[in-house]
């Protein structure tokens, strides 16, 4: 669930695509985000994890290219320009 819809503001394009760049996270990682923090997290608390710290892109961005990793942060971005 995107920061949007968990602040209760209007659902449009942004959200899709915030899920869609978490979707890539978990593409190339292997596990969505918040899966790494203390061990495995209930739904309940990552939607917690997702209202208080927002992904803010992939684990370790030395893994991938420049641009992989500024599309991911481009998708996560909440408030764009």
């Amino acid at each position: 669930m995107s920061p949007e819809v968990l602040m209760k503001s209007e659902y449009n394009s942004k959200t899709d695509i915030w899920s869609f760049g978490i979707t890539v996270i978990e593409m190339a990682e292997g596990e969505p985000p918040y899966q790494n923090i203390k061990g495995k997290l209930n739904p309940m608390a990552i939607v917690n994890q997702i209202w208080l710290n927002p992904a803010k892109g992939l684990t370790d961005e030395s893994k991938w290219s420049t641009e992989f990793v500024d599309f991911v942060w481009q998708c996560l971005w909440i408030d764009p320009i």
